[in-house]
This record gives C-alpha cells, structure tokens and sequence, in this order.
C-alpha cells in the first residue's frame, strides 16, 4: 500500500500548475524544459543540490517486506516544466505542465536554479502507523549551461517527507529523502 501512496505523492508532486505553464509561469521566461533522472542514494549528489544531506534515503527507510526495494520508482517520472525569473531580483519560478501542483519559487542567480515548494497532509500508509500524516518538501536545484537548442539544466529532484506536528507514525523512519539525478533539455527541441 505504501508503494502506491508514495509513487502518488511523487507523481502528484510531479504534477504541475496548469495545462499550460509557460504561459502562467511568472516573470520572463528561460526555458520550457523536459526533465529525467535516475535515483540515486544519499551522499551521491554534490551537497549543494541536497537540501537535507542527513537525511536518510526514503526508498530504504519506507520499504516493506512485500517491497524491499522501497516505494519510489528508480527512474523519475518525466515530466515539463517552464522556467521564469525576474532578473533584477533574482527570484525564479518553476511550473510544471500538467494539473493540479504548486509552482515551486525560489531563485535563478548567475545560471544556478534553487526552486521549493512544501504540502502537508500527505497520508502515509504500510509500513507507517494508520495515522502517519506528513509533510512534503520538493526541490529543484542545479545549473544551466548553451543556449537555445544547446540549453541544457543539470540538478537534482528532491522529495523530502516528515512527520506532520502531532501525528505519529509508528516504525516509519522520518524524515527521509528521495533524490533524483535529473537533465533538463528543450521540450519539443528549442527554448522559448
């Protein structure tokens, strides 16, 4: 059942501000990008992409007899995302082209892209307690290189789960962190 909850959190945390997000994405535009990535363990992403490095890995700390493996998927959803800044105050935002998630804000200085956004309520089934209630914090950090076709962002997708304020979640061992290698490339072959 966790595998389930969590492979939903993360598609719903994937998902994105509206059907169209260039157009709604705040600021100027960069770049509507398609972004991949591969899970990778904690201690593997430079430090500076990881908002928690302590945190132990979710895919370990929420596995299950039935899943051994743990929840989260080995290779990341892919999902589209625009870009936007306000270059004279640094601010950013990152908007993700299908329904119903928050845009994540942040910053764009000098090339390198800090995004964040954070739920709470998320309901955590097996292996927590039946009344395991979490929060969700999901950022997007790394860097831009080319232009144009030869844009490309290279970062990191990071999905951190705690333990709401009053709620208990038995065995589970939170928080953790689920960080994903990710590139960045073009949607449809060009930049905006």
């Amino acid at each position: 059942m966790f595998q389930t909850a969590a492979a939903a959190l993360l598609l719903l945390a994937l998902a994105a501000c509206t059907s169209d997000a260039a157009q709604v994405c705040p600021g100027a535009p960069v770049a509507t990008l398609t972004f991949t990535g591969a899970r990778v363990d904690q201690g593997v992403l430079d430090p500076a992409l990881d908002p928690d490095p302590t945190a132990p890995d979710c895919a370990v700390s929420l596995q299950t007899e039935n899943d051994p493996e743990g929840p989260y998927p080995e290779t990341l959803p892919a999902f589209t995302g625009a870009v936007s800044t306000d270059p004279q105050a640094g601010t950013a935002a990152l908007c993700r082209a299908a329904e119903r998630a928050q845009p994540l804000y942040g910053t764009l200085v000098s090339g390198r892209l800090s995004v964040e956004t954070a739920t709470d309520g998320a309901v955590l089934g097996d292996p927590c307690a039946e009344g395991c209630v979490a929060t969700l914090a999901l950022s997007v950090r790394g860097a831009f290189t080319g232009t144009g076709e030869t844009l490309r962002f290279d970062g990191a997708v990071v999905e951190r789960l705690a333990v709401r304020a009053g709620a208990s979640c038995g065995k589970c061992v939170l928080p953790c962190a689920t960080r994903y290698a990710v590139m960045g490339l073009p949607a449809g072959g060009a930049s905006p």
